[in-house]
């Protein structure tokens, strides 16, 4: 005959935390996501959950965390290179909720309001990705980031100064062309004397 195994797991008090307001739940459920369930609280895309004060997924601790703290995502709306896209994030910054999101933030980058704005408040961002520049002068080649810059522009972020009568193809006030190619053509001046 087969022998029957009985699990008892005993109901245990977990201090909640869920949008900044504490309470306290008895329950023997082990999870994160069923003690919050049990607690009637849904989860939704962009909640961040701590577990004992370590962000979730983590390890938990065989008998089950002691600590639950929900923060909820934030809806942002990205407009970027012509297309829109809904972001929901419990980041701190609107960098860190691009980041949360896969997308890599660069120096060059233009985004509007500032990566390291508070997401509170913050429903819409514009944001345009650098693309890689190359800059042809000297008999070499200098390699930069540019977003939707001049020519100009790119050429003091890749510090590439026209001197004199120097020029850029195309010209400093055009935008950078499609290909991120941009020549630097170096003039120089010199004074010939002749004697009759």
């Amino acid at each position: 005959q087969g022998i029957a195994v009985i699990e008892v797991r005993r109901a245990r008090p977990i201090e909640l935390e869920i949008d900044g307001k504490a309470r306290r739940l008895v329950t023997a459920a082990v999870t994160p996501e069923n003690i919050l369930a049990e607690a009637g609280v849904r989860l939704f895309p962009g909640d961040r959950v701590w577990v004992d004060g370590l962000p979730h997924p983590s390890p938990l601790p065989p008998s089950g965390p002691s600590r639950v703290r929900l923060e909820r995502g934030v809806a942002v709306n990205l407009n970027g290179a012509g297309a829109k896209q809904a972001i929901n994030s419990a980041g701190a910054t609107l960098g860190e909720a691009l980041w949360e999101s896969g997308i890599r933030l660069r120096a060059a980058d233009k985004m509007f309001p500032a990566a390291g704005t508070s997401l509170e408040g913050a429903t819409g961002v514009r944001y345009e990705a650098a693309r890689p520049v190359h800059v042809e002068v000297d008999g070499g080649v200098v390699s930069s980031w540019a977003a939707g810059e001049s020519v100009g522009q790119v050429l003091a972020n890749a510090g590439v100064p026209l001197i004199g009568l120097d020029f850029a193809m195309p010209a400093e006030t055009e935008v950078v062309p499609g290909d991120g190619s941009v020549r630097v053509v170096r003039v120089t001046e010199g004074v010939e004397l002749a004697q009759t």
